[in-house]
């Protein structure tokens, strides 16, 4: 009996960074149906990512001369983004941390709740339809003899992880620990390498009377979501500027353990 492809359209409603509102993003999957006694399972490789025609320049900051502001324990002091996406692609994000293991093979891998994984294809298996998930692993601390990898990791509809992972053709069963944890459509900006990169925060950090912590965080192309880089900054609590960079420096002038009230002045 004959094996017949068809296409299916599936939406996935995704929530925009950068104070974008929410949008739709399209993907068309492809599965396999099998008619009368065709078995066996399928694996179809999908293209995921979309080219932005024409790119979309992201550029935000809070920075507004001279004005005073507040911000609580937690929040932004100052933000300054300016780069070009030049792509989207379909992915998803763990709900929690999510560990794949299997001594066996000596494999064991790390999905990160901050990262977003791209979807790279379907694979019908026992007539359920899963998606691919692709997991690149550069490096392992605690498994320093593992090998580097890429490893394609199915899952449901509903995004609950099946329990093999497929790596250069070989199928591998694992223990996913913990349980409930779920891969959520995300989505995936790719910024154009040819144009600038600009991506960074200070958060404030509370006071002790004394001195007062902000938190620098600085973000990669690779990751807009998660920063790459952090680093507490302590101050004296003082109404002398601090330079928080070449262009901008901070002016203090309230500080308490919940709340700082300041101003950014052109240095």
């Amino acid at each position: 009996m004959k094996c017949t492809t068809v296409m299916l359209r599936e939406e996935l409603w995704i929530e925009a960074k950068v104070g974008r509102a929410l949008r739709p993003a399209v993907v068309f999957l492809l599965a396999v149906v099998a008619a009368g006694s065709c078995a066996g399972d399928r694996t179809t490789r999908i293209p995921t990512r979309t080219q932005l025609s024409p790119p979309e320049h992201v550029l935000a900051t809070n920075y507004q001369a001279g004005k005073r502001l507040s911000a609580a324990v937690g929040e932004t002091i100052l933000f300054d983004k300016d780069y070009t996406i030049s792509a989207t692609e379909i992915g998803v994000r763990p709900s929690a941390d999510l560990s794949l293991d299997a001594d066996a093979e000596d494999l064991h891998v790390v999905l990160s709740a901050s990262r977003t994984y791209p979807v790279c294809g379907t694979w019908t298996h026992g007539g359920i339809d899963y998606r691919l998930i692709e997991v690149q692993v550069v490096f392992d601390p605690y498994h320093p003899d593992a090998e580097p990898a890429t490893f394609l990791l199915p899952i449901t509809k509903d995004g609950q992880p099946h329990n093999v992972v497929t790596r250069t053709d070989q199928r591998i069963r694992v223990q996913i620990s913990p349980e409930g944890v779920l891969l959520r459509p995300d989505l995936i900006e790719r910024t154009d390498p040819s144009k600038g990169f600009v991506d960074y925060d200070y958060l404030y950090s509370g006071t002790n009377g004394r001195t007062f912590t902000m938190t620098y965080r600085e973000y990669s192309r690779d990751n807009l979501l998660t920063p790459e880089y952090s680093r507490d900054l302590i101050y004296p609590n003082s109404s002398e500027p601090i330079f928080l960079n070449t262009d901008i420096k901070l002016r203090i002038h309230e500080i308490t353990s919940e709340r700082i009230v300041y101003s950014l002045e052109p240095s």
